[in-house]
């Protein structure tokens, strides 16, 4: 994982995105994470992506962008996971929302 709270990182067919920060429109710390951002490395992604991850550990941020993430990968053509590995909460709760799949570590807190 690169050095930072957003990141996103492929392995085979896999995709892992970390969201460890502020929901912004604005990136102005290396853990803001934008929805124009995301959609850039998701244009990026091989189409032979499968699976993507989605880590969380936000106290939320912009609705519209987080808005804006929600619909981004509910309309990827991958299966998207969203597991909250620490706080999902505010827009990052509707964030894990996209997921086809959810997971909650036994001490997350989604609010």
């Amino acid at each position: 994982m690169k050095n930072k709270y957003y990141a996103l990182e492929t392995t085979d067919k896999t995709v892992d995105i970390y969201i460890f920060g502020d929901v912004t429109s604005w990136e102005w710390f290396e853990n803001d994470v934008s929805s124009y951002t995301l959609s850039k490395e998701l244009q990026g992604l091989s189409p032979d992506i499968e699976i993507i991850n989605v880590h969380i550990n936000s106290y939320g941020g912009e609705v519209a962008e987080g808005l804006a993430i929600y619909n981004l990968l509910r309309s990827h053509k991958a299966r998207v996971r969203t597991i909250v590995d620490g706080f999902a909460c505010s827009i990052a709760s509707v964030i894990f929302m996209a997921g086809d799949e959810r997971i909650m570590n036994n001490a997350s807190l989604l609010m």
